[in-house]
Parts: C-alpha cells; sequence; structure tokens
C-alpha cells in the first residue's frame, strides 16, 4: 500500500482479510475493536483505520441489523393482478430444465410427513384458506415470461390412495411407488398448484395412519416461504376459524421493490463492488470427479445426512460466541476444510445460498416467494493458522458479501460466466447454505431436493 489518502475503503478491507485482522463494532459505544496477529497491524493500516473509521462503523453496523436498507416497500393492492418480473434466482430458475445447461432439472423438493389419526378433508380445507390467505404470493410464469398472480384462485384438492385393505407388503410397495414417482417429478411452470398434495391412508391396530407426500416447484417460493405456508396449513388444520393478520404485502410488491432497489445508488455501489472482486476471485474447488460423465446431464442429487448430538451442538456453539464467530460461520469453515482435503485447494469459491428477504417491510418474512440467490464467496485457507482464525476470516468475507445483497446473486454469477466466456457452464456447481436462521424447523420424515446446476448442496438446519 502507498499512502494513506490513496487507500480505498475496498483496499482496506481486503488488506485487513489478508493479514487477518478482525474488526467489530462495540454496541455500547459505537467503537471498533480490533483483533490482529502480533506485528502485522503497521502505522499505515491505523492510519488508514482512523481514516475510513465512520464508513466501518457504518458499514459492520448495517451488517450486524441484517442489511438494512434505506428503501422501504410499499404495498401496492391497485395492480395485484399485473404481470411482472422474475425474482433474481427464477431468472437461472426459468432456463434450469434446459438440456444445453450443465445439471438440468426443473428445482423442486419432495417431502413426506406421516401422521396419526388424520383428517383428509380438515387438512385440504387447511391448504385452501393458506393460500387464499397468499392469494397475492400465489403467482404463475406468463406467456411472455413474467409472473402474474392467479385469479381466479382454484380450490385445490388433494389425491388420495387408500392402503387399507392391503396387506403390509402389498402397502409399503404401493408407498415406495409413490415416492419413486414423485420424487423425482419436475413441476411444469405453468401448472396449478405449484405444490402438489397426495395423501396415503392406511390402518394400523385399529388406528388412521396417513402419508403426506408433498412435491413443490421451487421456482415460486424458497425453503423459507415454504416453511410459512406448511405452518399456517397446519394452523388452520388445529383451528379452522383461525383469524391471522391480513397480508398488505405481496410478493409482486416485494420483487418490484428488490429491483428498484437494485437500480438505487446503494445497489450500484453493490454491483461495483461485485464486478472489482470477480477478476481476482479463484476457481472453485478442484474435486475429483468422473471424468466419463455427460456434464449436461439431467441432475438427480442423493440425500446424505448427519445430526449432530443437542450436546455437541451446544458446546460449539456456546465456543462460537467466545470467539466471536456465528455457528454458520463455523460450520461453514469445517465444510470448507474438508473440501480443501478432498481437492487440495486452499483458495477456492463456493456458491453462497442466501436470502434476499432484507428487512424493507415488517411482513417481508410472512409472504411465500422466491427469495433466495447464489453469491460467490471466496474461501481462503491459505497460511499456518488455527482453526478459528480461519473461521474468522472466513466470516468476515461473509459479513462484507451480505451487505451487498442489494444486487442480485445471479446478476453477479452472469458477470462471473460472462468474464470466463463458458455458456451453459457453471461458475461454482458447489453450493453452501445457512438455514440457522428458519426457526422451529421441522424435519420431514422423508425428503429429497433437485436444485439444477449443483454437484453438491451442503445445507444445515437447526432442529
Amino acid at each position: 500500500m502507498s499512502g494513506v489518502s490513496d487507500i480505498s475503503l475496498q483496499q482496506l478491507i481486503a488488506e485487513l482479510s489478508k493479514n487477518n485482522i478482525h474488526i467489530n463494532v462495540q454496541e455500547a459505544n459505537g467503537q471498533l475493536s480490533i483483533n490482529a496477529p502480533k506485528g502485522v497491524l503497521t502505522q499505515e493500516l491505523i492510519d488508514a483505520l482512523k481514516q475510513h473509521k465512520p464508513a466501518l462503523v457504518q458499514l459492520l453496523s448495517k451488517q450486524k441489523q441484517g442489511g438494512q436498507q434505506d428503501l422501504s416497500l410499499m404495498s401496492n393492492q391497485k395492480d395485484l393482478y399485473e404481470p411482472f418480473p422474475f425474482s433474481d434466482l427464477q431468472v437461472a430458475f426459468y432456463m434450469a430444465g434446459n438440456s444445453y445447461m450443465e445439471y438440468h432439472v426443473q428445482p423442486h423438493y419432495y417431502t413426506e410427513v406421516n401422521r396419526i389419526d388424520f383428517d383428509v378433508s380438515r387438512y385440504q380445507q387447511a391448504i385452501n384458506l393458506a393460500f387464499e390467505r397468499h392469494r397475492g404470493d400465489m403467482v404463475l410464469v406468463t406467456a411472455d415470461e413474467q409472473l402474474q398472480v392467479v385469479d381466479p384462485l382454484p380450490t385445490v384438492d388433494c389425491q388420495v390412495h387408500d392402503f387399507s385393505g392391503l396387506a403390509l407388503a402389498e402397502r409399503e410397495q404401493g408407498l415406495m411407488a409413490i415416492r419413486q414417482r414423485m420424487m423425482r417429478q419436475e413441476l411444469a411452470l405453468g401448472q396449478w398448484p405449484w405444490i402438489v398434495f397426495e395423501i396415503s391412508l392406511w390402518r394400523e391396530q385399529g388406528r388412521q395412519y396417513a402419508r403426506i407426500h408433498t412435491n413443490v416447484n421451487n421456482f415460486y417460493s424458497d425453503g423459507f416461504g415454504v416453511t410459512v405456508l406448511q405452518k399456517e396449513i397446519e394452523a388452520f388444520y388445529r383451528k379452522p376459524e383461525l383469524l391471522l393478520p391480513p397480508l398488505e404485502l405481496s410478493y409482486r410488491d416485494a420483487v418490484l421493490g428488490l429491483k428498484q432497489l437494485s437500480e438505487s445508488p446503494e445497489g450500484q455501489e453493490a454491483k461495483h463492488y461485485w464486478l472489482s472482486r470477480l477478476p481476482d476471485l479463484p476457481d472453485p474447488p478442484a474435486l475429483p470427479q468422473l471424468t466419463y460423465v455427460n456434464r449436461k446431464c439431467r441432475s438427480q442429487l442423493q440425500r446424505r445426512e448427519n445430526i449432530l448430538p443437542a450436546s455437541i451442538w451446544r458446546e460449539i456453539k456456546g465456543q462460537a460466541s467466545f470467539y466471536g464467530l456465528t455457528p454458520s460461520s463455523v460450520v461453514i469453515t469445517a465444510y470448507a476444510e474438508l473440501l480443501c482435503l478432498w481437492s487440495g485447494s486452499q483458495h477456492f469459491i463456493l456458491s453462497n445460498m442466501v436470502t434476499r428477504r432484507l428487512p424493507m417491510h415488517p411482513q417481508i418474512k410472512d409472504i411465500v416467494g422466491n427469495f433466495a440467490s447464489l453469491y460467490p464467496l471466496e474461501i481462503d485457507l491459505r497460511g499456518d493458522l488455527a482453526f478459528v482464525d480461519k473461521a474468522l476470516r472466513i466470516q468476515q468475507q461473509i459479513l462484507m458479501d451480505s451487505g451487498r445483497r442489494q444486487w442480485g446473486g445471479m446478476q453477479v454469477m452472469q458477470a462471473f460466466n460472462q468474464l470466463k466466456g463458458e455458456f451453459g457452464c457453471v461458475p461454482c456447481p458447489f453450493v453452501v447454505g445457512s438455514a440457522l436462521f428458519m426457526e422451529d424447523y421441522q424435519k420431514p420424515d422423508f425428503s429429497c431436493l433437485e436444485t439444477a446446476q449443483t454437484v453438491l448442496d451442503h445445507q444445515f438446519w437447526e432442529l
């Protein structure tokens, strides 16, 4: 670095990250706290920190608040049924089933939930009550490649399979046939409903058993939105007369608001941040892959899972808090270490799945829609550092990136692909996504996720 006056804020942040210097804002007094290895905090860096202190405090404070934006979303019920453009990830998902794309599939998520003493008609009523409450979020793709709220909103019926009179082996065969059909079933973009429910019934020892088979078209909603909808279905099932606060905000309002944000000065600043970083980003980890596989194939992800005992998870969170780390940063760093081991790469990128439900309206977390986005996350494990120091470095990068979500992640990825000059290829087929922000997550009894342009999709929740 040259003189202090020549150091931009972005150059300073890059220099801090390279030297493993970590900064935070103290909530009590708004001052910067600095954690640096011995001997690396030069007078030049100290002067630069003083020069950019107001901007650093503002940036870090905003990141701690989840990226609070100046723009507020406004409800526009008058134009609710007017067409509107795709959201960020929907642009990519629209092409996801194209056979020219690597690992193509129309993304969807299949789940099974088992119930006892289940009332089918009551559950079907609950589905339609939830859909009616979210009618401003129930959209379909139009012929001219836009979105439009479904009007009128047709009633949803559940297909029912009754295995009550069958022997155990026949029943299991029937249940497995439904699973094999639905878990790989791509849902057409013009299909209503875009959440398909089928219910299997049988009796055991005098009791009524049921299995709810659900297949969700992920083009229309992210996991958070589907969870919102499913929680409301369960609430209406328990209490059909339940009155929930009306939704003023619609998915259309949110998509148009985010588009306006990307074109604002703040959005253009985020655009500059990403475009200036792209040329220096490393490649994805060089994980060993079968050489004879045609990459332009139909994606069929296989789910593998592991559950940490609660005692170990509590210890991890306690240690993370002690070192100023988020649990997400710890898990992502551990995953990065494994990829480093298998690839031999210490410096690589992952596709970081994040939400763009930015705090722009009180009901932004109540509506159903696709707010997910993918951004390139730089992983730097170089240097003889302890795990905690690597995690702090990765966390600082995550914080920097999360403060630049005003510009869509798919716009970033498209620019990255253009830089590489590769059409139809995946900038990074290795995805990581923390879902620790999803409270009261209920794990289904069985699930299968199919996502386009993905080889590994590492996700984690707290049960």
